[in-house]
């Protein structure tokens, strides 16, 4: 099964073939993107300490070093959107925090903490062409 990254992707595919490629292409993603709430398709991983933790994302590949991972279907939302010449990175912030725990004496603490994902997207040069 092959794995998809979040629902807007296809759509920022989409634009990059479109023709107005030459400068408005980050402008139109954004103005699309900027603020929306997404669900994710894919797993993703992140550290939770409040930076964005990169997660390469290449065809049906997933490759991220963050110390948790969360499976398909979390909501985050879209704090900002870059297109390169390879590649879209899309970073998002989870809206659900996780509680990490820890020990102060006889008693078990728990922190919220924010996670956020930093998708690298691979984009062909044959869609970033047309």
């Amino acid at each position: 099964m092959r794995a998809k990254i979040v629902l807007f992707t296809l759509a920022a595919v989409t634009t990059l073939t479109a023709p107005a490629f030459a400068g408005g292409i980050e402008k139109d993603i954004n103005k699309r993107w900027l603020g929306a709430w997404v669900v994710t398709r894919s797993e993703m991983y992140s550290d939770c300490n409040a930076v964005y933790t990169q997660n390469r994302i290449n065809g049906s590949l997933v490759s991220g070093r963050g110390a948790r991972r969360f499976q398909p279907g979390e909501l985050a939302k879209v704090t900002k959107v870059d297109a390169g010449r390879h590649r879209i990175d899309v970073r998002i912030s989870l809206v659900e925090p996780v509680l990490l725990t820890y020990r102060e004496g006889p008693f078990t603490l728990y922190d919220e903490a924010s996670c956020r994902v930093e998708l690298e997207v691979e984009v062909s040069r044959d869609q970033v062409k047309g």
